[in-house]
């Protein structure tokens, strides 16, 4: 990947587009996983969500349906030390 920049755009809640991700770790219609740099996840979950693409070269991605959450988790820090910092 060559910019290591996360940044992310929400269109109505239809388009998502990121740029940063390493790799997408699991998809389906209602819950997409991403691994970010740094051993951050972020979890998108929706309505008939699809990728409408993914370049692990550059990091970019876009995903279309309707957008519910967006959730980060850091695998970094030990699940007890991310409640209690």
């Amino acid at each position: 990947m060559e910019n290591s920049a996360q940044n992310l755009t929400l269109e109505n809640r239809r388009l998502l587009k990121l740029n940063g991700v390493l790799d997408v770790g699991s998809f389906n219609e209602s819950e997409v996983k991403l691994m970010l740099p740094e051993g951050v996840k972020l979890t998108v979950v929706g309505e008939k969500m699809q990728i409408m693409g993914f370049d692990k070269r550059t990091g970019e991605c876009a995903i279309s349906g309707k957008i519910n959450a967006l959730k980060y988790s850091d695998k970094s820090l030990p699940t007890a030390k991310r409640f209690f910092k």
